[in-house]
């Protein structure tokens, strides 16, 4: 399933459940989810033993790109966080063959734009971007991500404090990495921005031809929350 969270005192949003249905919104967040795709790229459902369904995502070596985006429903914003603490992440697990040389799991915002948070794997490993109205915060966790192997990741902005977490789900085995930046408001420049599962997109909902960030692979329980 996805999260994608309102603003509240507690962190409260929408699900779109993968459970059956990719695109299957409820919630109190006003959002809405669709698969984005590009020369006839697929998003299929895989069952998770014990966690219902997860995403799988074009293979390895695959020409084609799909990508799943979460969108505001109405003109209210309420993926942008703000100045408010928020957290990000999904579980995820890659395949054999793969660089996950800037494979995207989550992302809001692309580098030009006036804000962005994203979770990507670069040379193996997990990195965090979080940039502001007063600068861009990179956190990264040395560990190697190993191939067919289960993790959750989360990034969250607590104060000034960005910290990512990286955990191994079979054996609870933990890694984490944090810095002090005060980076100021995150906010993207439109309200039509998507949230991105799996990959990169433009504000006008198109695979980023000059480079997609395909994640290959598998996601679950991606999730978005944000507090007062």
């Amino acid at each position: 399933m996805l999260l994608a969270a309102s603003t509240s005192t507690t962190p409260v949003g929408v699900t779109l459940k993968m459970d059956g249905n990719l695109t299957n919104v409820s919630g109190s967040a006003s959002v809405r989810a669709q698969t984005v795709s590009a020369a006839g790229g697929k998003i299929v459902l895989q069952s998770r033993p014990g966690n219902g369904d997860a995403a799988v995502y074009p293979s390895v070596g695959s020409e084609t790109g799909a990508v799943l985006a979460v969108t505001n429903a109405t003109g209210t914003d309420v993926l942008a966080p703000g100045t408010r603490d928020f957290s990000f992440g999904a579980d995820f697990r890659t395949v054999s063959g793969g660089k996950n040389d800037g494979d995207n799991l989550i992302q809001r915002g692309l580098a030009d734009d006036s804000g962005q948070y994203k979770i990507e794997l670069d040379s193996g490993s997990a990195v965090c971007v979080v940039k502001g109205s007063r600068k861009t915060a990179t956190v990264r966790i040395g560990h190697v991500i190993a191939p067919n192997v289960w993790y959750r990741v989360n990034c969250s902005r607590t104060g000034s404090e960005i910290a990512l977490t990286l955990t191994r789900i079979d054996s609870g085995a933990e890694w984490r990495s944090r810095t002090n930046s005060v980076v100021g408001s995150v906010a993207t420049k439109s309200v039509g921005t998507p949230l991105t599962v799996g990959g990169k997109l433009t504000p006008k909902l198109a695979i980023a031809a000059w480079e997609p960030d395909q994640f290959n692979g598998t996601i679950d329980n991606a999730f978005m929350r944000v507090n007062r």
